[in-house]
């Protein structure tokens, strides 16, 4: 009895920090980018596919059940099978919001929400971490999810709620921003969906103080600070900053720093700054007729 209760334990620590799913959230509006970020795993191999699990691939839509995503998701996946041997399972799910709430400030918050409770559908009986991956975060290193992984299990049980990158773009924003942006976690993250504490901790202290004027990942971080930190102080500790991803957002990418100098940065938000990726792409594409148009790629026909 006390051999199998210790087989029953050890299993138990074993999965913990598992990396249950890959999110991707999107709007209607970002199909295109999400499409290219699709192809930029021929180029940066999202793993070795020696992990002892893979993740699920969850594609998550803002809105309803339109304009053939599954269809056209699937078909890429069909065309290119060698990306699907990197995870467990392929799905597309909605949030079903209407177009009043599909906004930007509204709807990813909605969207957040639905994560963090759960409402997904998952093949994991228990999710654990997930990371929330926004089309404009893109890889700039190979097997970045084993990279990933690393970056989940390196923490004791239980300590991640939110594990990300501080912003590290225009300097001159950090300089006259908020201590709320300097300090906070952006949204493409680790989130420990897992966790019954950190549910509670956003369903106490954030939800009821939410401002619909402000990004998600940026409301936790000024709730966190106020009243002289006491939410800081007593939870703080579970908010991790990473190099695994970093939030560039928007200018001000020094791409030789990242590849030679942080050899820990995989992947890089890029917002608004696409420019600078798409030339960085075309350099590590060997074959010609796989370079993009740098100007055209996404212009609305």
């Amino acid at each position: 009895m006390i051999f199998l209760q210790f087989i029953l334990f050890l299993l138990s620590v074993s999965t913990k920090n598992e990396l249950t799913a890959i999110i991707m959230p999107f709007h209607r509006r970002q199909i295109k980018k999400l499409m290219f970020n699709f192809g930029t795993w021929n180029i940066f191999e999202p793993s070795t596919k020696s992990l002892p699990t893979r993740p699920e691939l969850i594609l998550f839509v803002s809105g309803l059940d339109e304009n053939n995503f599954n269809q056209t998701i699937t078909e890429y996946f069909i065309t290119n099978s060698h990306l699907k041997e990197h995870f467990s399972s392929i799905s597309v799910q909605f949030g079903n919001l209407t177009i009043k709430k599909d906004g930007y400030w509204r709807g990813t918050k909605l969207m957040f929400e639905a994560v963090l409770t759960k409402k997904l559908v998952f093949n994991a009986s228990k999710p654990s971490h997930i990371f929330y991956m926004e089309p404009d975060c893109v890889p700039i290193r190979k097997h970045w999810i084993d990279a990933l992984v690393k970056d989940i299990e390196k923490e004791p049980d239980d300590l991640i709620w939110m594990k990300g990158s501080k912003y590290v773009g225009n300097p001159h924003l950090l300089e006259v921003g908020s201590e709320a942006l300097r300090q906070h976690l952006n949204g493409n993250s680790i989130y420990n969906i897992g966790s019954d504490e950190f549910r509670a901790f956003y369903i106490n202290h954030i939800k009821p103080n939410y401002i619909e004027l402000a990004p998600y990942d940026l409301r936790i971080y000024e709730i966190l600070l106020q009243d002289d930190g006491k939410l800081f102080k007593q939870f703080g500790h579970h908010f991790i900053a990473t190099k695994f991803v970093q939030n560039t957002a928007g200018k001000f990418l020094f791409w030789d720093k990242y590849l030679l100098e942080e050899p820990e940065v995989f992947l890089v938000h890029l917002s608004n700054n696409w420019r600078n990726y798409l030339l960085f792409y075309n350099d590590n594409v060997k074959e010609h007729d796989q370079k993009v148009d740098v100007d055209k790629i996404f212009s609305i026909k």
